[in-house]
């Protein structure tokens, strides 16, 4: 006799074949012994004599049961059920259970819409199809606590595990808001007078079709009741003596073979057309009368939806050593401390039966009807972030309860001068001192169910100079060479030595730029080339191999290329400014943004120099044009530069040089002129740029490269003059002002920058 289907539901009259079969469980396969006898229920398909095949179970007016006992306890077996180690990786339905239900053939006649919007059909002679929808639309509403029975769950353990821990992030999720996820009456053709289990998998595959459910994903969490028409015997379930089994389309028991699904596996139920069986099948199994006609229609389909989400590819989920499911252990029981009984929703009210829960009892188990909801709490991680001391900052966390419980939050390590909201999850504040740290965010249900997530949080000092290559943080010197990299770190008074810092050829043939577009408070180098942008990001002792930041993206400026932090987020952006427009390419710490244009309109750039910097102070970095005889800025938004201001009407450029940099100290960037006897600064004060000074009276610039840097490690950026044998500094806060910081040859033949 042929082997019966997983999760079978055995009903009527003759037994389902006394076969024994083997099961794999948790890496071992274990025989199935002579069906075993037991008094504790003996509607159970191990008392039937049915083989164990993913839990049979009898059908209650079938002969063997004639001299059945009035009372049944609440349990058919002892032995708790133990996971099984996955299917294809699947053990349960971790996302929101879906149900699709399909009216096969067209026996099912016309399609109409009842008074509650379900789809009603003119052969459907005892209202099984409403009934249905009403049932798994209800699910998880209500405060229902059936569901909850199975949330106990889960597959993120080992095969053999009776229990799952609380920490568990994998658990059988509850159906919040209904588990009924769409209809459908296929009129092709009619529906097989005896269809086979090939036949039913394959209805499966057409109904995923017709849902559009086409990739393993779509399917992962979704099970397919292909419900027969009245009239049929769907797999000869009339004299095989059951009502139902679920399976799923890879198995090669299946009567006709294995089901061929383009869209994964597919999990599915073969639901006879229930009242047709009359009370083999359930008919006033809980209500009498008119009342309980269809109480074997949902006591018959949730029984097959529970060992679906608790087994979702038989075997690889949850079972008992002798097969059986979570349903299977507790199929008709009209007595003990949880009988089969109503259960009310918010569609209305239906007959169910208990489903067996390893943790009653003290964890010997039982067979519950109604469970707290163990909830599954996931916190998405907002990856890594960067700010700066002073700016302001609102980030968002994100987290669901799968029992949809209400959230409370809290959160550690967070920088100092920001908090979390407890009632929504918002990081707020303004991060008042320059730190790495590693934050950890958890939410926390009515439960008690926890989901934590962690992630690094980098402020940087907010000033207007940048960090610096290395951990020091104290500025520094790239030559950046046809063949590679080399950085001279600061030590007390002057330079060391240069080390190799990349043995890769990286520049670019557009721009060689340096900032930190990771956030993580060291400078990185940025080539722009004419159709990419390749990075090295520093681990403050050398640079990473190079990587793609923006492929087939030509990106650079007719007037000037940049890079600066324009968000206020603590990464750099790229800046392209053209005769007309501005672009900015965002930095997400691990690549490029698309090209996103921030001008307000019209033109900006400067005759004499286009800069880029924190001339408002700690945030986002402005535009600076710098003219003959005027400067004017554009702030940045966040989002977008506002309308260009005027900041100074007077000539203010260098002969040598024309630079920007917080000379001194306060934390907005200036406006530095080099000429060939002196230098003059026009100090920011957050909103215009003050008369010309002299900054160094003495002549200091470089026949390499004259640049502004943070050498000093305190943020008050001096002046850097690069020659063919060695590196001068100056700066009015020095004593003296100008001073020999390194002898020897130290230049690149591509780019000579400063990390700060």
């Amino acid at each position: 006799m042929e082997a019966r289907k997983a999760g079978q539901l055995c009903l009527r009259t003759v037994p389902c074949g006394a076969v024994a079969l083997a099961l794999l469980l948790g890496g071992t396969t274990v025989a199935a012994g002579p069906p075993v006898q037991s008094a504790a229920n003996p509607y159970s398909a191990i008392t039937a004599g049915h083989p164990y095949r993913h839990g049979l179970v009898p059908q209650l007016d079938s002969p063997v049961f004639a001299a059945r006992p009035a009372q049944t306890p609440a349990s058919e077996t002892p032995s708790n059920l133990v996971y099984g180690g996955g299917t294809n990786g699947v053990g349960v339905t971790t996302g929101s259970p879906r149900v699709y239900l399909v009216f096969w053939g067209t026996q099912w006649g016309t399609q109409g819409t009842n008074g509650s919007g379900y789809a009603t059909f003119s052969g459907d002679p005892q209202g099984l199809a409403p009934d249905l929808q009403a049932f798994f639309k209800g699910l998880g509403t209500g405060s229902e606590r059936w569901s909850g029975v199975m949330t106990q769950y889960c597959q993120d353990v080992s095969a053999g595990a009776q229990s799952c821990p609380a920490s568990s992030t994998q658990r059988v999720a509850y159906p919040s808001g209904g588990a009924l996820a769409g209809v459908w009456e296929d009129t092709a053709a009619a529906a097989p007078a005896q269809a086979t289990g090939n036949q039913i998998g394959t209805e499966a595959v057409n109904a995923a079709t017709h849902f559009a459910n086409t990739t393993q994903t779509s399917n992962r969490d979704t099970q397919y009741f292909i419900v027969s028409p009245t009239g049929t015997d769907p797999d000869d379930y009339q004299s095989q003596g059951f009502c139902a089994w679920h399976d799923y389309t890879a198995d090669g028991t299946l009567s006709g073979g294995a089901v061929n699904s383009p869209d994964g596996l597919l999990a599915f139920t073969n639901l006879p057309y229930i009242p047709d069986a009359r009370s083999g099948c359930g008919m006033n199994f809980v209500n009498s009368g008119s009342a309980g006609t269809l109480d074997g229609v949902t006591i018959v389909g949730g029984h097959e939806y529970a060992e679906t989400i608790t087994d979702e590819y038989p075997a690889g989920g949850w079972i008992d050593q002798q097969g059986n499911e979570n349903g299977d252990k507790c199929i008709w029981n009209a007595a003990g401390p949880d009988p089969s009984q109503n259960l009310s929703l918010t569609t209305g009210t239906f007959a169910v039966q208990p489903t067996w829960a390893n943790d009653y009892n003290g964890g010997s188990g039982g067979c519950l009807i109604s469970h707290a909801v163990l909830a599954e709490v996931a916190v998405s991680n907002p990856g890594a972030q960067a700010n700066t001391v002073g700016s302001t900052v609102s980030l968002q966390i994100q987290a669901s309860d799968s029992a949809n419980q209400a959230l409370t939050y809290s959160a550690s390590g967070l920088p100092a001068g920001l908090s979390i909201s407890t009632t929504s999850g918002l990081i707020s504040g303004s991060p008042s001192t320059a730190q790495s740290t590693t934050a950890t965010v958890t939410a926390k249900d009515g439960s008690g169910a926890t989901g934590s997530a962690s992630f690094p949080w980098t402020i940087n000092d907010g000033s207007a100079s940048g960090p610096g290559f290395s951990t020091d943080h104290a500025g520094d010197l790239a030559a950046v060479d046809a063949s590679g990299v080399r950085v001279a770190t600061v030590s007390g008074s002057g330079l060391n030595a240069p080390a190799a810092w990349s043995s890769s050829a990286f520049y670019g043939s557009v721009a060689t730029l340096a900032g930190d577009v990771n956030g993580d408070g060291l400078s990185d180098l940025v080539a722009v080339n004419n159709n990419n942008v390749w990075v090295e990001t520093s681990t403050g002792a050398q640079f990473n191999p190079p990587s793609m930041w923006r492929s087939n993206t030509p990106f650079y400026g007719s007037r000037a290329t940049l890079l600066a932090d324009v968000t206020g987020n603590g990464r750099a952006d790229l800046i392209a400014v053209n005769d007309t427009s501005i672009w900015v390419m965002l930095s997400t710490g691990s690549g490029f943004s698309a090209p996103q244009q921030w001008s307000p309109g019209g033109a900006f750039y400067g005759s004499v120099a286009t800069l880029a910097g924190r001339v408002a102070g700690p945030g986002p970095a402005a535009l600076i044009a710098v003219n003959p005889s005027s400067t004017w800025v554009m702030t940045s938004t966040g989002s977008a530069f506002s309308r260009p201001s005027e900041w100074s009407n007077v000539p203010f450029y260098g002969s040598r040089a024309t630079l920007l940099g917080d000379v001194t100290g306060t934390g907005y960037a200036d406006l530095v002129a080099v000429d060939d006897g002196s230098s003059y600064v026009m100090e920011s004060n957050g909103s215009r740029f003050g008369i010309p000074q002299v900054f160094l009276a003495s002549a200091i610039y470089g026949s390499r490269a004259t640049l502004l840097g943070a050498l000093s490690g305190t943020g008050t950026e001096w002046l850097i003059a690069v020659n063919d044998s060695n590196v001068w500094v100056g700066s009015p806060t020095r004593s003296p002002s100008i001073t020999q910081w390194g002898t020897g040859q130290f230049f690149g033949a591509r780019a000579t920058l400063t990390g700060g």
